[in-house]
């Protein structure tokens, strides 16, 4: 019987003191980003993952138990700024979290600013006036020109879509120069080097009746 009891009370130490020297598990997994960060995304392109490992000292190589979740959604289709969230666990919870930047922009970019700008016409004359150049958020290549003409409003917007292996400026004819007032056709050429571009639109107009036919320098 005491043979017995001794064996218990023998047990029972030894499970407590193998128990006292298991360590607890308090060191996190670590995530690494393959690839650039921040990154890059040409506006209307697919995004294709970079990559990312995720080991940990207990488990090993957990890189398939890695989520990744974007704030906001990130959408090809609009410029902005997004944030990519790579988390995970190990089997003991602890866990690790990195971020990655992506850019989505139009590649246009280097255009946008606010140009001085002189404009000569055959009937209607010269005018100095000031433009702005935007990108456009949605369409990659696209250009929206503030002020257009310079004789027509501050409030007439007209786009047009560049050609980076030409430097050509395509606009969109019949666009709106306000009231009877019609582009007729215009086209431009970007010359010098960002953020010094000079860009020359020749266009010609109509208010329905007469027909002017004009050049304009844009310079940055």
């Amino acid at each position: 019987m005491i043979k017995r009891f001794l064996t218990i009370v023998i047990n029972t130490l030894l499970v407590f003191f193998v128990s006292g020297c298991t360590k607890t598990d308090i060191t996190p997994p670590v995530i690494t980003l393959l690839g650039n960060n921040p990154d890059t995304l040409i506006l209307n392109q697919k995004y294709v993952e970079p990559g990312y490992s995720a080991k940990d000292d207990n488990d090993g190589d957990i890189t398939n138990h890695v989520g990744i979740s974007s704030q906001p959604t990130l959408n090809k289709d609009i410029a902005g700024n997004y944030l990519r969230y790579y988390s995970v666990n190990d089997a003991s919870g602890n866990k690790d979290t990195v971020v990655r930047t992506v850019t989505v922009y139009n590649q246009a970019s280097f255009l946008s600013g606010k140009y001085s700008c002189k404009s000569n016409c055959t009937y209607t004359g010269g005018v100095d006036f000031t433009s702005t150049v935007s990108p456009s958020n949605y369409v990659n290549y696209y250009l929206l020109f503030s002020n257009f003409g310079g004789s027509f409003g501050v409030n007439i917007i007209d786009s047009a879509i560049f050609n980076p292996n030409t430097n050509l400026l395509t606009f969109g004819n019949n666009q709106s120069l306000g009231g009877n007032k019609t582009l007729v056709s215009a086209s431009g050429t970007v010359t010098g080097v960002a953020p010094h571009c000079t860009i020359t639109i020749i266009y010609t107009w109509t208010d329905g009746i007469n027909t002017d036919n004009c050049t304009a320098i844009y310079s940055n």
